[in-house]
C-alpha cells in the first residue's frame, strides 16, 4: 500500500494577499493618522483668533458676566463708628482684604455678604481710636451688635459676617 501525499496549494489566498497590498490594519492606521491630523488642524484654527475670524464663524462668550453676583448671595449692611477725637482717613475698612471705605467721617455704612471678613487697617492712623459695629441690617446675626476693637498699627480682625 502506497501512501500518497498531496500538497494543498493555497494559491488563491496568496494571490489575494498579493493583489490587496493594503490590509485592514494598514487602512485603519492610515485612517487614524488622517483623522488625528485633521483634528489637530481644526483645533489650531479654533484657538488662534486670526484664523478663527477668517473661518467666518465667530465664537464668543454667550450671556453676560455675573458682575457682583448680587442675586446669588444675600446682602446686609453694617454701620461702623469711629470713637475718637476726630475722623481719621488713615483708618481704613477692609472687606476680604480689599479696602472699601475709610473713616473720613465718624460713621460709615458698608454692604456685606455672608462669610465676609471685616478688618480695620490702622497702619496710617493719626490717633488712637476704637471702632465698633453700631448698626446692622435685620438679616445679620444679633451677635455682631456692639463688637469693638482698638485701632493700632497694622490690620486687625473685627468680625466675620453671618447672614441668617
Amino acid at each position: 500500500m502506497k501512501i500518497v501525499m498531496f500538497k494543498v496549494s493555497s494559491g488563491r489566498a496568496s494571490n489575494r494577499r498579493r493583489s490587496n497590498p493594503m490590509g485592514v490594519e494598514k487602512f485603519l492606521t492610515l485612517l487614524l493618522v488622517f483623522t488625528f491630523t485633521v483634528l489637530i488642524i481644526a483645533q489650531t484654527a479654533l484657538i488662534g483668533p486670526d484664523i478663527r475670524t477668517s473661518t467666518g464663524e465667530t465664537i464668543g462668550q454667550e450671556g453676560k458676566p455675573l458682575g457682583l453676583e448680587e442675586y446669588l448671595y444675600s446682602e446686609g449692611k453694617i454701620g461702623l463708628e469711629l470713637s475718637g477725637p476726630v475722623p481719621d482717613e488713615g483708618i481704613k475698612i477692609l472687606v476680604n482684604g480689599d479696602e472699601v471705605a475709610d473713616f473720613g467721617r465718624n460713621f460709615v455704612s458698608i454692604t456685606v455678604r455672608d462669610g465676609d471678613i471685616i478688618e480695620i487697617d490702622g497702619s496710617d492712623a493719626m490717633v488712637d481710636a476704637e471702632v465698633s459695629i453700631v448698626t446692622r441690617s435685620e438679616n445679620i446675626s444679633e451677635s455682631f451688635a456692639n463688637k469693638r476693637i482698638k485701632v493700632g498699627p497694622g490690620v486687625k480682625f473685627l468680625t466675620q459676617i453671618d447672614i441668617e
